[in-house]
């Protein structure tokens, strides 16, 4: 009688635990495959919440920013407006001082004339200086510059016969004031007008 022990299998055997070896082999890595796919997905996940955490974080910097600087401007502006009325009269005071120098003709003061001009011109020196330090600037135009509406007032117009002098400064009456951009006091200006002969 050829009977099998238990140690030895029949090649059918064989080839079902090889089979069920294969099957189980298969559905281990399938598994690792489930779970690496579920791992990518959750390192995915997690790459476009710090993505969007670092766009959001960008965002609020940028809006931090142009908060500090329009605050800054806020603040800057409302302590320049608070003396604004002091300047203008500073340069109401300049004006005036410049008027009584040039206004200083008199043949009976002669002798005394240069003196107080000097005197006069260190007073308006001094005032100009006091202006610069607070840097308010004097808006600096000479004849025959192009008319500038944003800077400068026309108060008179004189005619001319050359028609490249149209709208041009032809003498500046008063002179003008800015603190940076902004304009205290136009300058006051005649404005050459074309006018064919």
């Amino acid at each position: 009688m050829n009977t099998q022990t238990d140690t030895e299998l029949s090649p059918a055997d064989v080839d079902n635990q090889q089979s069920q070896k294969l099957t189980d082999s298969s559905e281990i890595g399938n598994q690792i495959l489930d779970k690496l796919d579920h791992l990518q997905s959750g390192l995915d996940s997690l790459g476009d919440i710090f993505e969007q955490r670092l766009t959001y974080d960008k965002e609020k910097e940028k809006a931090f920013d142009l908060l500090y600087t329009e605050l800054q401007a806020l603040k800057e502006n409302s302590a320049f407006d608070s003396v604004k009325s002091l300047y203008l009269d500073l340069i109401l005071l300049l004006d005036r001082v410049e008027n009584i120098k040039e206004s200083i003709t008199d043949d009976k003061i002669e002798n005394r004339s240069d003196s107080i001009k000097n005197i006069l011109t260190s007073v308006s020196e001094e005032v100009l200086e006091i202006l610069l330090r607070q840097q308010i600037e004097v808006i600096q135009t000479v004849s025959g510059t192009p008319f500038n509406p944003s800077c400068q007032k026309a108060i008179q117009t004189q005619e001319t016969d050359v028609e490249s002098e149209n709208n041009r400064v032809f003498s500046i009456v008063r002179r003008g004031f800015h603190y940076g951009n902004r304009i205290l006091r136009p300058e006051e200006v005649i404005v050459s007008k074309y006018h064919r002969t």
